[in-house]
């Protein structure tokens, strides 16, 4: 996902890179925020290339859809309501 966000971005697609890095932090890696954040404020507010609403709009609804994919599936898995990566974050 980080290589295709990263492609996206390439492509001029910088809402659908947030996207893309927003769902990684969310359910794979957390480290990764300390890429994404800086892509982020360098693309809404150094190169202008994306908009503030909609960086944040697309980075927003890529953690909202892996949060309840993960939650699904490792629901499923574990037989009881879990989101493994917010329990090791909060």
């Amino acid at each position: 996902l980080v290589l295709w966000a990263y492609g996206a971005a390439l492509d001029g697609h910088r809402g659908t890179a947030l996207g893309l890095l927003g769902a990684v932090v969310a359910s794979i890696r957390c480290d990764v925020a300390a890429v994404a954040l800086p892509l982020g404020v360098a693309w809404c507010f150094i190169e202008r290339s994306c908009p503030l609403p909609k960086g944040a709009l697309c980075t927003m609804l890529g953690v909202g859809l892996a949060v309840a994919l993960s939650v699904v599936v490792d629901s499923k898995l574990w037989r009881r309501t879990v989101w493994p990566e917010g329990e090791v974050l909060l």
